[in-house]
């Protein structure tokens, strides 16, 4: 089994035996998470200092 991720999409009753919750809080659990990466990844762009410099070579 290559994507349990995968495989509980395609077999959703077997979720509660797979993780110990249920599909639905699978789902939920899923969305939470990509919230939170979501999250995080604005704070690290937000921190990153940028510099956009113009080179004159005269």
């Amino acid at each position: 089994m290559k994507n349990i991720i995968h495989y509980i999409h395609l077999h959703p009753k077997r979720a509660r035996g797979i993780l110990g919750i249920s599909y639905d809080q699978f789902i939920s659990l899923m969305e939470q998470a990509k919230l939170t990466h979501q999250k995080q990844k604005a704070q690290v762009e937000k921190g990153k200092l940028r510099v956009n410099a113009l080179l004159l070579w005269t």
